[in-house]
């Protein structure tokens, strides 16, 4: 989500050092440059905001002198106690600073590609990080003294304040396109809390919103803050900005445990009714359980809302309504769409026909699309559906991008066409019949006498652990197919050869094991098989949930979650697999 703060115009006699770096950006010849300044670095944000459309040539201009700027004009600023310092001349310039660095990315909206846009966002982010600056913001957030009724009462031009919210919006900003930023937030834990604590003690002023707004001093004193500084900044953008951060934190799914861990609901929820709603939603979203799907539920008109914003961004040039994006709208439906609680209420709510929609878009929008449809076909109504409508179309765009140069969206929709397959298998319409024949296996390719092998059904995460273990497996005499590639070099296909010419399938529960499609499809087939399932449990603390919770049942479980030592279970593991073969009880 990008931030509504904007630097403003450069003085008048700053003119010619404009004109100067606009000669920068022209150039089609390399440049060694020396130093960038500061005024230097604001004159060229400026002649990139003036620009309706910055190509190719202008962007990669840009983007070195935002390197060289990151790179060599931080050195004593991220050694800086802010706190230490009184000077207001000082702190308003390092207030400025920030905010320049925090909209570096930002001002590129709908002035390229997105996809430039979005690399050349990723590339300030390992700036940033090299540079150190995201350690000075972190330290700097992490140093302010939260006092509620300080903070509220506070001098408009408190720049101190104004370099923590900054901060954040550096932090908000980047996090989204940082997977090693957001990481990097989410490990330090103190971070986190402070996060948290913003959250937390914001509920309060989402009760006193209206009181605030009928304050005319108030309203006036933020305008004029608003007009001088580019932004507000009181208690709410504190909340937006954490509010963005978590997000940000959350969409990136390498996350999920450590969030799980922070106990962010309970902060998180009560914000379902305010104007960060929408955030709120598709965080929480992020980190739930099917438990917990209640909490979402409860707040239906919220999804109701985020169609509607869906619905709308579909109708724009740019695919944007306000600052949501229909591929962030998409990612939201998609992760609304993992627990099974959801899929019905998203399919009433028109999910499926806007995710059609979409997939007419750019390739990020067309993954994003597929994915969505591919975790609501494990329905079995909405399966139908899709099937017995071909208005919908679904099913035409799945064959159509089964085809894609795309590996990401090409497996995708094979993946989902192979959930489809019995459906597709018994419909009338000629097309469809004929799509299930080519993905359904012949009986005859599967040979009995073979089924002697062991599968590993896991999630990539767990690679290493299970490439071990399958290592420990071959050398106690076992047969065993794992596949090292995890769908990046193998097929549907060669999921259900090895899931056919197996006897023991080891299911490898997790969080993100139960989140994967991928895993879904070969746990569910595996299932449907009547393939004997072991159980591996590779999250401490995790109970199966949803689909993955009915096919383990009460089955016996063997834990490498690392609370118990790891070669006595793969020897406990070993006499499971012995006795399974044998047909023996185990003691």
């Amino acid at each position: 989500m990008g931030s509504g703060s904007s630097t403003k115009t450069i003085p008048d006699n700053e003119n010619d050092r404009k004109k100067s770096v606009s000669l920068v950006l022209d150039t089609t010849s390399e440049v060694s440059l020396r130093s960038i300044s500061y005024q230097e670095m604001i004159s060229a944000y400026e002649v990139v905001e003036s620009l309706e459309d910055v190509n190719p040539g202008k962007l990669a201009k840009y983007k070195k002198i935002s390197k060289q700027y990151l790179k060599e004009s931080f050195h004593n600023l991220v050694k800086t106690d802010i706190f230490a310092l009184e000077g207001q001349n000082a702190l308003g310039d390092i207030a400025k600073t920030l905010l320049l660095v925090a909209n570096l990315g930002s001002i590129l909206e709908g002035k390229t590609k997105s996809t430039r846009a979005e690399r050349f966002e990723k590339d300030i982010s390992r700036y940033i990080r090299e540079a150190e600056i995201d350690k000075f913001c972190i330290r700097t957030i992490k140093n302010f003294n939260f006092d509620e009724a300080e903070y509220k009462n506070a001098d408009h031009k408190n720049h101190k304040i104004a370099i923590v919210t900054r901060c954040l919006l550096i932090l908000k900003n980047y996090c989204e396109c940082s997977e090693d930023l957001a990481t990097y937030v989410l490990e330090d834990n103190r971070m986190m809390l402070f996060l948290r604590k913003i959250l937390t003690d914001g509920h309060t002023d989402i009760v006193a919103e209206n009181a605030r707004k009928a304050n005319k001093d108030e309203m006036e004193k933020r305008q004029q803050y608003a007009a001088e500084y580019g932004e507000e900044i009181i208690f709410d953008p504190l909340i937006d900005f954490a509010m963005d951060t978590v997000y940000h934190i959350t969409i990136w799914d390498t996350n999920f445990n450590r969030l799980r861990d922070l106990d962010l609901l309970k902060a998180l929820e009560p914000y379902l009714k305010s104007g960060l709603r929408l955030v709120a939603l598709l965080t929480i979203a992020n980190i739930i359980d099917e438990e917990e799907c209640k909490i979402i539920k409860s707040h239906t008109g919220v999804v109701e809302e985020l169609m509607n914003i869906f619905r709308r961004s579909l109708g724009e040039k740019s695919h944007r309504y306000n600052t949501w994006s229909s591929r962030q709208c998409g990612l939201g439906i998609r992760r609304l769409a993992r627990n099974d609680e959801n899929k019905k209420m998203l399919s009433e709510f028109g999910a499926i026909e806007l995710l059609v929609k979409m997939s007419d878009g750019d390739e990020d929008e067309q993954l994003e699309s597929v994915q969505a449809l591919w975790y609501l076909t494990f329905d079995v109504d909405i399966r139908q559906k899709i099937v017995g409508d071909q208005d919908l179309g679904v099913v035409d765009v799945l064959i159509e991008l089964s085809k894609s140069k795309n590996d990401k969206i090409r497996k995708t929709c094979i993946g989902a066409l192979w959930t489809l397959r019995n459906d597709l298998a018994v419909s009338d319409i000629k097309e469809y019949k004929r799509a299930a024949i080519g993905i359904e296996r012949s009986k005859a390719a599967v040979d009995p006498r073979k089924a002697q092998h062991v599968m590993i059904s896991y999630h990539w995460s767990n690679q290493e652990e299970m490439k071990t273990i399958c290592k420990k497996i071959k050398q106690a005499g076992f047969k065993v197919w794992m596949d090292i590639e995890k769908l990046e070099g193998s097929t549907v296909d060669a999921m259900a050869d090895a899931v056919e010419n197996s006897k023991i399938v080891l299911v490898c529960m997790s969080r993100k094991y139960k989140n994967s499609p991928n895993c879904r499809a070969e746990a569910n087939y595996a299932f449907q098989k009547k393939r004997q399932i072991i159980p591996l449990k590779m999250e401490r603390g995790y109970e199966p949930d949803g689909w993955l919770g009915f096919i383990i049942g009460t089955l016996k479980y063997y834990e490498f979650s690392g609370h118990y030592p790891f070669d006595a279970k793969v020897k406990e593991l070993i006499r499971g697999l012995q006795t399974a073969y044998t047909g023996e009880k185990e003691d």
